[in-house]
């Protein structure tokens, strides 16, 4: 007889049936952990119903092995899902959303911060490009000033470089004070200062020379004036005629000969092969004509009589290297021409010396041919500034003679000036922007005018 223990129905957990075999001991076993395993899944709030003993009264004795003919199916209770549980603790979700906020309004803030340091950065990126702007208008006119002053400096030195080669064959003459050697007491010193005003004429090839008087000038002045003269004319004066021009034993000339020698067109050696020459006209004249001695193994044959005993220019013939070379020919031919001539031909020939009363009487007694001066410029203290910028002054005017007068070592020179101020084309200060800390020499000032004037006034 087959015996089979059913669960109460009441029994609201659902307990799966048990198989009971003959090995009833080892199904308990197996149904025990099964339940404890149940009862992990069914902990939390509800309480595991107790299960009701069943009734020994109407319940068989266990079957035994022989008894059980087929096994019993076994029904698996299927586990209660758990149920969920809430958080109790809310007060870490809220520190998290303080620290959330805190961390949104940092990001807000720091957002703010770097929009603002943004618009900071583009006003005054803005700033800049509008200074690079205004300064790029005022480059770009800057620019365009100097090419105008550019357009006009060439202008006017295009024009100024036309009239230096039209007064090329001008004349130059320079008015001297004869005051210049009143502080020197030394002859020797004195010989030296003229060797220097010599040089710095014939540097910038001025043909003539006046040595003008002072109002106040005594016996004192005037020697020195003559001395001052007499030096100019023997350093300008080629050294094959000094003996025929000059009393070389003079004890004036003492110091001279010590002084280094010029080059200037005119100091010609006695081997200088040049057609223009300086002579001096021997009182023994041949078949009519007159001789000159022009510091050459032969002397030159004139075509006409002249004075003699007096200083001349000679053109030497074409051939006369050949008469030169030639034992059979005794002269060498030649005329006489004016140092003009030859400053036709491009030649400086020397300066001339002479000598005015005053400063207004520098205006007067040219040796040219015209017998006055057409452009005429006083260098004085109070004279106006130069150079001055683009001068339209000093490049508008075409000379033959120009007569230039230094007055700044005249200390009655001012009580002059307006007597003869008509007769000036210019009237300039040259020592303006030189203030040393000691008064400016003669031979200095003379060589800063000169200077300046170099390729405006003069060529």
């Amino acid at each position: 007889m087959k015996t089979t223990k059913l669960s109460d129905p009441r029994d609201g957990s659902k307990k799966n049936k048990r198989k009971v075999n003959n090995n009833g001991s080892s199904a308990g076993v197996a149904a025990d952990k099964f339940n404890s395993m149940l009862s992990f899944f069914e902990q939390g709030d509800q309480q595991e119903q107790e299960q009701p003993k069943p009734s020994t009264e109407n319940v068989a004795p266990a079957a035994t092995t022989e008894q059980v003919s087929e096994p019993i199916a076994v029904v698996k209770k299927a586990p209660k899902r758990p149920k969920r549980t809430f958080i109790d603790s809310v007060s870490p979700s809220t520190e998290n959303n303080k620290d959330l906020d805190s961390t949104t309004s940092t990001s807000t803030s720091n957002t703010t911060n770097n929009n603002s340091n943004n618009n900071d950065k583009l006003k005054e990126i803005e700033d800049k490009e509008l200074d690079l702007l205004i300064k790029e208008k005022e480059l770009k006119k800057l620019k365009k000033d100097i090419k105008d002053e550019k357009d006009k400096i060439n202008i006017n030195l295009a024009r100024q470089k036309q009239l230096v080669e039209l007064n090329k064959q001008s004349t130059i003459s320079l008015a001297i004070p004869g005051n210049i050697l009143d502080d020197i007491t030394s002859a020797e010193m004195k010989t030296y200062l003229i060797e220097m005003i010599s040089r710095t004429i014939v540097m910038h090839q001025i043909d003539e020379v006046i040595v003008y008087k002072d109002s106040n000038n005594d016996k004192n002045d005037q020697d020195n004036i003559n001395y001052l003269m007499k030096i100019l004319e023997y350093i300008e004066t080629p050294d094959y005629l000094r003996e025929n021009l000059f009393y070389v034993l003079d004890p004036d000339y003492e110091y001279v000969d010590k002084l280094k020698k010029m080059s200037s067109c005119r100091q010609q050696e006695l081997d200088d092969q040049h057609r223009y020459r300086e002579g001096f006209v021997i009182n023994k004249p041949h078949q009519g004509k007159s001789v000159v001695n022009v510091g050459l193994g032969k002397q030159v044959l004139l075509d006409k009589k002249i004075k003699g005993s007096v200083r001349v220019t000679v053109e030497l013939s074409v051939s006369f290297e050949q008469q030169l070379q030639d034992d059979q020919c005794e002269f060498i031919e030649g005329r006489v021409v004016s140092f003009m001539d030859i400053k036709e031909q491009g030649y400086y020939w020397g300066y001339h010396v002479r000598v005015a009363d005053s400063l207004a009487a520098t205006l007067q007694g040219s040796p040219f041919e015209s017998k006055n001066y057409d452009f005429t410029c006083l260098v004085s203290k109070s004279g106006e500034t130069y150079p001055r910028p683009l001068s339209q002054q000093l490049m508008t005017k075409k000379y033959n003679h120009l007569l230039l007068i230094l007055a700044n070592h005249i200390d009655n020179a001012q009580n002059e000036i307006p007597a003869y101020q008509d007769a000036l084309d210019l009237h300039i200060n040259t020592l303006l922007n030189f203030k040393p800390s000691f008064p400016i020499r003669f031979e200095e000032d003379l060589l800063i005018t000169l200077t300046k004037l170099k390729g405006t006034v003069i060529y």
